[in-house]
């Protein structure tokens, strides 16, 4: 059986940090920033959003890993690996990982942390799954997948349907 999963619109009302999707642990990590599902952060009019899946096949399909933020003055985006080796790292939204490590030892860790127009710091962490399709016509996954043509940079946060089929 295929299905294709998509990710129902959740709206944060808030004056204060929301983080969606965060894991049943909350897991506290590098001095307090949450380990989520995917990362979703909201405060005032800004926000930080990012997937979990990528699937660098070349179809033009989240074929890489990229942060859609909304009113930040600054950010910074890094990738590690297994072995906690830092594989990407940027401080630019228009630029995005494309799944290269040499040493192929994901799932990958990804920190990003930015600053809002009105001052207050952002900043979130999640495990980005790099997956391939293989001779399989649908993605194996154990979770929540949230890629990336699932969150809309225009809108930040209302997200629509994906390419992807996830096997169920």
């Amino acid at each position: 059986m295929y299905v294709r999963r998509t990710l129902i619109p959740m709206l944060a009302f808030s004056l204060v940090i929301v983080a969606c999707g965060k894991d049943d642990n909350n897991v506290q990590m590098d001095g307090g920033t949450p380990m989520m599902n995917h990362i979703h952060l909201t405060v005032d009019s800004a926000c930080v959003q990012a997937g979990n899946v990528i699937t660098p096949n070349g179809d033009f399909i989240n074929d890489a890993f990229r942060v859609f933020v909304k009113n930040v003055t600054s950010m910074s985006i890094q990738v590690t690996n297994a072995q906690e080796e830092v594989v990407f790292q940027t401080d630019s939204p228009n630029e995005g990982w494309d799944g290269n490590d040499p040493s192929g030892t994901g799932p990958y860790r990804i920190t990003v942390k930015a600053i809002s127009t009105s001052g207050i710091a952002l900043a979130g962490q999640c495990v980005l799954h790099v997956l391939d399709y293989g001779p399989s016509s649908c993605l194996p996954f154990n979770g929540t997948p949230v890629c990336g043509d699932q969150l809309d940079p225009r809108i930040c946060g209302i997200p629509y349907a994906t390419n992807e089929i996830f096997c169920e």
